[in-house]
């Protein structure tokens, strides 16, 4: 029964795999404690035996456990965000098959304590209640983490309203799944809190807790080792009939040059479907996936420097007067301009005498 309901969860996962080009930072993320308890059992795990617990499976990526925590490193397992493929992640993640956590058995918590190691770059870590099963069809994932996120990452995570920046994340993912096949239909429900490192004063501790009366988690966190707790989202409604399990995950995230809001080949032109700032969309890219805003059809948008005068593409090379321009060499008239004096000098000249 476990082998069989792990090899499906693996599958699922594996549904959402790309192959794009990616190649995130190094990141390593520190778990010190785990903790779950209500719902019908307990579970509890502070990582000094240095062996996981059976009851934890890695899914993705590097897990290993030493020195009293366990580390979520690289290399990870490269995948697309789910619902958004322009946004590559390269996922560590450890899974809790056991307990199961049912609705109908009282409230229950599940509790990280997080080293406080910020993430620098785009990406974070996270707690998460995985693959909660709503029905025969549709799964979620909800979830609290620290994060780093670009501001396209927010934006297309939370809304247009939304900056970037180091931040608490508080995600409830809800798709459709029938087994063996990722389905569409995917909601997302987010929420910010933006922080400063200077506000960590302890280890991080990331904490969801199950109302069973109203069927509700509610994210918390604690910058300060435990000692306070601050609670700035809404809660998340959620049907647990056939339960759910834990899962502490490390998921850096990079948006494709085609959708992070950037400029990066200097033309002026961003994205595939333009700039934030109502900059023109740019001709290299063909679809938000779209791992450069360099394109090999465009001879003055393809990195080359093809009339060899040691400059590249609009606007470096001169001879190009926009990404869509059909050479870099510097245009000359085939024809010349002899014929055309020639046929214009007589009438010059009878005019000049005229005017004599």
């Amino acid at each position: 029964m476990k082998k069989a309901f792990l090899t499906a969860l693996i599958a699922a996962f594996t549904l959402f795999t790309a192959t794009p080009s990616f190649a995130s930072a190094e990141f390593e993320y520190q778990v010190d404690y785990f903790e779950t308890t209500g719902g019908g059992s307990n579970f509890s795990d502070d990582f000094n035996d240095g062996v996981p617990n059976p009851a934890w499976f890695p899914i993705f990526g590097t897990v290993i456990e030493a020195g009293g925590v366990v580390t979520l490193t690289n290399p990870g397992f490269v995948m697309p965000l789910p619902g958004y493929p322009s946004i590559t992640m390269e996922r560590s993640d450890l899974f809790l098959y056991y307990p199961m956590k049912y609705n109908g058995l009282g409230d229950f918590v599940g509790e990280s304590t997080w080293v406080p190691i910020l993430p620098e770059g785009p990406g974070g870590f996270y707690c998460m209640g995985s693959d909660n099963k709503v029905d025969d069809l549709n799964r979620e994932y909800l979830m609290i983490g620290v994060a780093n996120l670009s501001n396209i990452v927010a934006r297309n995570l939370i809304g247009q309203g939304a900056s970037g920046g180091l931040q608490i994340l508080k995600l409830r993912l809800s798709y459709e799944y029938s087994g063996s096949e990722y389905g569409g239909g995917l909601f997302v429900e987010a929420e910010q809190y933006p922080f400063d490192p200077e506000d960590v004063t302890g280890n991080i501790v990331l904490r969801l807790a199950f109302t069973d009366a109203t069927d509700e988690f509610l994210a918390s966190f604690s910058l300060d080792g435990g000692s306070t707790f601050l609670t700035p989202f809404a809660p998340m409604v959620s049907s647990l009939p056939y339960g759910g399990n834990w899962m502490l995950s490390a998921d850096p995230m990079e948006p494709t040059a085609c959708d992070d809001g950037l400029d990066n080949d200097g033309d002026g032109y961003i994205d595939w479907n333009g700039g934030p700032l109502g900059e023109p969309a740019d001709p290299g890219c063909g679809e938000a996936t779209d791992e450069s805003e360099k394109s090999p059809t465009l001879i003055c948008d393809d990195g080359i420097d093809n009339d060899g005068d040691g400059k590249i593409d609009y606007p470096e090379d001169p001879n190009c007067a926009n990404p869509w321009w059909k050479s870099e060499a510097p245009w000359v008239n085939p024809c010349g301009l002899g014929a055309e004096l020639a046929l214009l000098m007589p009438p010059l000249m009878w005019l000049w005498r005229r005017r004599k």
